[in-house]
């Protein structure tokens, strides 16, 4: 056993610290990571750190996501809502403004109807006025001729 040993990560040789130790990696390829306990608790807490703050990350980009996605659904439903309300209020109109025009039309015959007979009561009333008028002329004549014999 030696105290020098190659780097299974660079291939440059390093020097343990010791007989014993079974190191194979030289102190600039180990980094920040180290065997210490108190700097592997110290990665291992950064790391939290830096996945604590991705998911803070991903979490907001979910948020504005899930907002974009709600307000693009209601105004999906709204649309297929008035899409689907549109026959629907056009039967409803078409079936009233049918029912409207029988009316109009029923009161316009009846207008006519009623318009028909004021005129043959009117004409009626004339021919009644002019027999009148012949009757009371008769009975004028009549009445002179009574008093021209008496």
């Amino acid at each position: 056993m030696s105290i020098t040993t190659v780097c299974r990560e660079c291939g440059e040789t390093f020097r343990k610290r010791s007989l014993k130790s079974i190191e194979k990696i030289c102190e600039d390829c180990r980094g920040t990571k180290g065997r210490n306990r108190y700097k592997v608790m110290t990665n291992r807490t950064m790391h939290a750190i830096g996945t604590i703050d991705h998911l803070d990350k991903q979490v907001a980009e979910l948020r504005t996501s899930i907002d974009v996605l709600h307000s693009t659904i209601g105004v999906e439903v709204q649309h297929q809502i008035t899409k689907g309300l549109e026959p629907i209020i056009e039967k409803l109109i078409d079936k009233e403004l049918s029912k409207l025009k029988d009316i109009v039309l029923s009161s316009m015959t009846k207008a006519k109807k009623a318009q028909r007979e004021v005129v043959e009561l009117s004409k009626l009333v004339k021919g009644y006025k002019s027999s009148n008028t012949k009757m009371k002329n008769k009975i004028k004549k009549f009445e002179e001729r009574l008093d021209n014999e008496v």
